[in-house]
């Protein structure tokens, strides 16, 4: 489901709803010169149920719900994050949007440690 400006509020609503109901979310990043810098374009965001496509550019301009809600759910601890080469994406959120990463398992670290014996 896309979330951008023109969501309707009953899929917003549904949406907030469940990626702060989920234990474990897939998490991925775009965007243009990632990085602390850059801007961030989309937000992917998988839970057991559904996958988002968040239009950053349009809802972090202007849909203070959204954000907030993400924000929340992306910093809490006892929710479990999964993403891959994550620190771009830690790095772009914390320093462009003030959301902090909490319980991220990277499968770049995890792929990296069997193999440095």
């Amino acid at each position: 489901m896309l979330i951008d400006n023109d969501t309707a509020e009953s899929d917003v609503v549904f949406f907030i709803d469940d990626i702060k109901a989920s234990t474990i979310l897939g998490i991925d990043c775009e965007g243009f010169n990632f990085g602390r810098n850059g801007i961030l374009s989309i937000i992917q965001i998988a839970t057991e149920k559904s996958i988002y496509i968040v239009d950053a550019l349009s809802v972090f301009c202007s849909h203070v719900r959204i954000v907030e809600a993400i924000g929340a759910v992306l910093s809490d601890q006892s929710i479990i994050k999964i993403i891959h080469d994550g620190q771009m994406d830690a790095d772009i959120l914390h320093h462009r949007h003030g959301i902090n990463l909490e319980n991220v398992h990277d499968t770049q670290v995890f792929h990296s440690v069997p193999h440095r014996q």
